[in-house]
């Protein structure tokens, strides 16, 4: 047994697109509204869609973001200015409508949306059940559809870490025979943009290991490098992002603020660092540190292409974006090739090597920034191996 691999996809999904099909890094992709407009993804290849899953993101149902008002399901849309209480009105039918949307475009499952809150109300699951859930299974029943269900769940860390109510989640989840899966993303405010938390990790590493045991598959959404850590779940679905929007989830992106914001640094991802390293820094690696260099980079196509390059990669070009497709999807084959016991003894291996290759970096006098440094890989050497004790992969 083994696991699945899904790009997120953002505003430049045809990146994502071009690295499953040219260099296989994927078996699907996950398109949202949010980056697609509908004409966009009913122009994808069939081949494309069908192994791939649509998130309708009806995180935040007010949203006034452009590509939102081409899906007439979405609802801001539906009720002409969104309203709790104009949208129960039309609840079945944008429910019926985006359903057969799915199902039109011939996407392998059908994702039921959720509203995003971030408060465990005593109601959460009566509110969730009236905005989206029974709407949209009486809507799957009407279809006649025959597609796995998955259940959007956007939660933040008190949910995660509070098990009386992620045991609540689990009995409203399983309450619905149509549910077959869970579509699960966490929030988790940070500074930096790996997780630092090993609490955080193995809270979340033992929800999901609780929402397979009740029989459900899950779908890992918005994950950042910590991917590499999900892959001691078999069956799990886990994602890869391209831009920061697409590896950690915020709420931040549904809001309507086009105003201009300053592009962000280039950045590689460096498999023995586990991590994205800001590209000027990593070329004073590579100049002053060549044995750490050929310990830390995967060599690819698109990797040696923007490091001989006269002139550094913009964040808009594609690049180092394709190059980190390549780069992981070749870590994640090696994960791939082993049991989930033996992905933990691999994992550590990769973490003790990113550490002892941090500190021959830090030795000499390289400075990462807050981003490319090294403070995730304690945390994460923690969370795996207290995880993998409590969930019985290691004695």
């Amino acid at each position: 047994m083994s696991f699945y691999v899904f790009h997120q996809a953002g505003h430049n999904a045809t990146w994502s697109v071009d690295s499953l099909e040219r260099d296989h890094t994927a078996q699907g992709i996950i398109f949202s509204p949010v980056h697609q407009s509908a004409d966009s993804v009913k122009r994808l290849k069939t081949k494309i869609r069908e192994c791939s899953l649509f998130d309708p993101q009806f995180y935040l149902p007010n949203s006034q973001k452009n590509k939102f008002k081409q899906y007439s399901f979405f609802p801001e849309t539906a009720t002409d200015g969104f309203s709790t209480i104009d949208y129960s009105a039309v609840a079945d039918h944008a429910a019926t409508e985006c359903v057969k949307f799915q199902i039109e475009q011939n996407f392998a499952a059908i994702v039921i949306p959720t509203r995003y809150l971030d408060q465990m109300y005593p109601d959460y699951r009566e509110r969730q059940d009236a905005f989206t859930v029974a709407p949209f299974v009486k809507a799957i029943n009407s279809s006649g559809s025959k597609k796995a269900v998955f259940l959007t769940l956007a939660i933040t860390p008190h949910m995660i870490e509070a098990g009386a109510f992620r045991t609540q989640l689990l009995n409203w989840i399983t309450s619905y025979p149509e549910i077959t899966g869970v579509y699960l993303i966490t929030t988790l405010d940070r500074p930096t943009k790996q997780i630092q938390s090993d609490a955080f990790l193995v809270e979340k590493m033992t929800f999901i290991q609780e929402l397979q045991s009740s029989g459900m598959n899950v779908v890992l959404g918005y994950l950042n490098t910590e991917s590499l850590l999900m892959t001691v779940f078999n069956n799990a679905t886990l994602t890869i992002g391209t831009f920061d929007n697409t590896r950690i989830f915020s709420i931040d992106k549904f809001v309507a603020n086009d105003e201009d914001k300053r592009g962000p640094r280039p950045r590689i991802y460096l498999n023995g660092l586990m991590n994205w390293v800001r590209f000027d820094q990593a070329k004073a690696i590579r100049d002053a540190l060549p044995k750490v260099w050929a310990e830390i980079y995967e060599e690819t196509d698109y990797g040696n292409a923007a490091l001989t390059a006269p002139t550094d990669p913009h964040f808009s070009q594609p690049t180092l974006y394709k190059h980190h497709h390549v780069a992981i999807s070749r870590q994640f084959d090696a994960l791939k090739g082993v049991t989930a016991s033996d992905r933990v003894e691999l994992l550590n291996e990769w973490l003790d090597s990113a550490s002892a290759a941090y500190r021959s970096i830090s030795k000499a006098g390289i400075e990462l920034d807050l981003h490319g440094a090294g403070t995730h890989i304690t945390p994460w050497s923690k969370a795996l191996n207290r995880f993998a004790k409590l969930g019985g992969l290691i004695s």
